[in-house]
């Protein structure tokens, strides 16, 4: 029966083909996924200079890694600014309430040291939210300097890759941040992983 089906294999469209490939593939018969393959029609294609094209076609996949990794952290610092933001408002509303509570006149209200701990406790969060952003900020310049090393190894112009890849959201690398050579090592990875591809 494969045998008489065999002889209608090359007069498959492609969608045909596709279709019966995945069948094929869901059922782990290898051997009708051959037959598949085996029967495709073949064909002559002219190419573009695989020096050129592939090279844009890896950087495609690098600038994926690249901006993925910029969108991961610029979401981090979006919720340490909201936090930032939360705890102000908190801050706003808990020194309202120490005011109210000192203006009482029988100034044995407990409320107040109850406020002012809560006062304290958002400072504290602000400041370490504060910091985480630097912190985030680091990280972005961090992928950055991964992305220029990684350029200079394969022999491409980093500030315009960089404009290419960002289009204008590297406002942050003149500033006076400390890198962590670690995270760049890393990231410099996955670019490469994202180039071999």
């Amino acid at each position: 029966m494969k045998d008489n089906l065999t002889k209608h294999y090359d007069k498959f469209t492609a969608k045909e083909r596709i279709n019966l490939a995945i069948a094929a593939m869901a059922r782990q018969d290898h051997e009708e996924l051959s037959r598949l393959g085996k029967t495709c029609p073949q064909k002559e294609y002219t190419a573009t200079d695989e020096n050129y094209c592939g090279v844009i076609d890896q950087l495609y996949r690098v600038g994926i890694g690249y901006n993925c990794h910029c969108h991961n952290i610029l979401n981090e610092i979006t919720a340490y600014q909201a936090i930032i933001t939360m705890r102000r408002t908190n801050f706003i509303n808990y020194e309202r309430g120490i005011f109210d509570a000192i203006s009482d006149p029988s100034n044995d209200n407990p409320i107040w040291q109850k406020l002012d701990k809560k006062l304290n406790d958002c400072l504290e969060s602000i400041n370490k939210s504060e910091q985480k952003i630097k912190e985030t900020w680091a990280k972005l310049k961090a992928v950055d300097e991964a992305l220029k090393q990684f350029c200079g190894e394969i022999g491409v112009d980093f500030n315009n890759t960089r404009l290419w890849f960002t289009t204008g959201k590297a406002e942050y690398i003149n500033t006076d941040i400390v890198l962590d050579n670690n995270l760049i090592a890393e990231v410099k990875k996955d670019f490469c992983e994202f180039w071999n591809k």
